[in-house]
């Protein structure tokens, strides 16, 4: 993604009519049914981050994140909205980085229907989310993922280590090498072919 052709702000009561427009299929409504989804509330308080393409001096929406902050210091996210069929990873992580950034929970939850694996992968790919607890209801099961500064911390320490190279064995002594012993000369003849003279009789006075 070129980082200089998006940009990330709060919506404004402008946005409302391009993003009923542009967005249609999101986290909670998938298949893009025909929906009067209200944007006042969220945009009143501040609670719903726009991703927004440039390209020739226009401006196009592209994704949008709602979230609610709760008394407790933490954030349920409760909607992401895209353009086109399935949901831009990319664009997901962005969003869901910057709002954290922004808000700084003590833990951060959102509901994702457990048969809807694209969105499934993306929480399992960003660091600090863990699966915590499944409910049913409206006849569906829904995964709730959590997310915590402790758990994010974790995930990004192991991916700086697995980036990390090899560190470098430390200089030292090399250890001997072994030679193989020299071979010795047959018995009996010195290196020349000449008979191995015999004992040497001991010398002394002559009786």
């Amino acid at each position: 993604m070129d980082a200089a052709a998006y940009d990330l702000r709060l919506a404004r009561p402008g946005d409302v009519d391009v993003l009923r427009k542009s967005v249609r299929r999101t986290l909670n409504n998938p298949e893009g049914k025909t929906q009067r989804k209200s944007f006042a509330d969220a945009i009143g308080r501040g609670e719903l981050l726009l991703l927004t393409r440039s390209e020739r001096g226009q401006e196009a929406i592209e994704g949008f994140l709602e979230w609610h902050s709760r008394v407790d210091g933490g954030i349920t996210i409760r909607d992401f909205g895209w353009t086109g069929e399935e949901p831009n990873a990319g664009h997901v992580k962005r969003m869901l980085r910057e709002l954290l950034r922004m808000t700084r929970p003590s833990i951060a939850t959102v509901k994702v229907e457990a048969d809807q694996q694209p969105w499934t992968q993306i929480f399992a790919e960003t660091a600090g989310f863990r699966p915590a607890e499944r409910e049913y209801s409206q006849r569906k099961w829904r995964q709730i993922w959590a997310w915590t500064p402790a758990n994010d911390a974790l995930d990004r320490q192991r991916q700086a280590s697995q980036r990390a190279p090899a560190a470098p064995r430390p200089p030292g002594p090399r250890p001997p090498v072994a030679r193989p012993p020299a071979p010795r000369p047959p018995i009996g003849r010195p290196f020349g072919g000449r008979p191995s003279p015999g004992p040497r009789r001991p010398v002394g006075p002559r009786r």
